[in-house]
């Protein structure tokens, strides 16, 4: 392995692959290429991250043009999620999924003083109905 002089991996390679990573100065990935060869199946991925000004990753992209985005709180949870396949998931300051969506499905969740789970509303449409 190698090692970036505040102490981040910059390369490593193993019987599994190879990883390349490039970090800001906070120590972040901003850039990563990584080549796998894992069980015979060989895969080449090379991804982009930005961070807000608190360190949080806020903006995923990779070399399949996938891409995710997350919100945070004021605590540095996870509050929002979504990404470019039609996922999206909105979460509570104790990690309760609030909302969640894939594709055309939507589940709403509510959740009382004690975090148990007391409604839950989903949305699903069935595999080839265009109809909401």
């Amino acid at each position: 392995m190698i090692y970036s002089k505040s102490g981040n991996i910059l390369h490593c390679k193993n019987r599994d692959g190879e990883w390349w990573h490039e970090c800001d100065e906070r120590g972040n990935r901003i850039h990563s290429i990584s080549r796998i060869d894992w069980l015979g199946y060989a895969s080449n991925i090379e991804e982009w991250r930005e961070y807000d000004a608190d360190g949080n990753e806020v903006h995923c992209k990779d070399n399949d043009g996938h891409e995710q985005w997350y919100e945070y709180d004021t605590d540095g949870k996870v509050v929002h999620y979504k990404d470019s396949n039609g996922l999206e998931g909105r979460y509570d300051k104790e990690k309760n999924k609030l909302y969640f969506k894939f594709g055309a499905d939507e589940e709403w969740r509510e959740y009382d003083a004690v975090g148990n789970e007391v409604l839950c509303f989903a949305k699903k449409i069935k595999f080839g109905d265009t109809k909401t």
